[in-house]
């Protein structure tokens, strides 16, 4: 038996970060629309809300989009964690998963590294090498492990 996963990257030239899940991605993103965006998405961050989703980041757009991230984690490392929308039809924050945080701390990749901080090293990159970002959605087939059999009762 196995399950589908997947699991957003993104990508300069040859490097490549794993960001975690689509579901996580999608709750950054709304939380910088929700937060930091009063006029609806994209109206006050448009590279970082719109256009590195859809279609991502061309060079020349780069240091704009460092611009817009710096900007939209300074309004998330105002907000306490007991902000976090995990979607954008909530009708209600998400219970806060960690008391005394702020909410850019919220979002992380598996390897426990900060949002902000991968995607402003992939932008800053991306000017630097004259190479666009993308977002690229990898799917994997993945084994669950075989159920071991319990033991017999005596």
């Amino acid at each position: 038996m196995s399950y589908l996963s997947e699991t957003v990257h993104i990508q300069v030239g040859d490097l490549v970060d794993d960001l975690g899940t689509p579901a996580l991605f999608k709750a950054f993103l709304t939380n910088v629309a929700r937060h930091g965006e009063p006029l609806g998405p994209g109206s006050v961050y448009p590279h970082l809300v719109k256009r590195l989703w859809q279609q991502g980041i061309d060079p020349d757009e780069a240091a704009a989009a460092c611009l817009e991230l710096a900007a939209a984690r300074r309004v998330l490392q105002r907000l306490p964690a007991s902000q976090l929308w995990w979607d954008a039809s909530m009708d209600t924050p998400a219970p806060a998963q960690r008391p005394g945080a702020s909410l850019d701390s919220c979002f992380v990749t598996p390897e426990g590294l900060n949002y902000f901080d991968v995607l402003d090293d992939a932008l800053r990159a991306a000017a630097e090498e004259n190479t666009p970002a993308r977002l690229q959605m990898q799917r994997q087939e993945v084994a669950l492990p075989l159920a071991l059999p319990l033991p017999l009762a005596a």
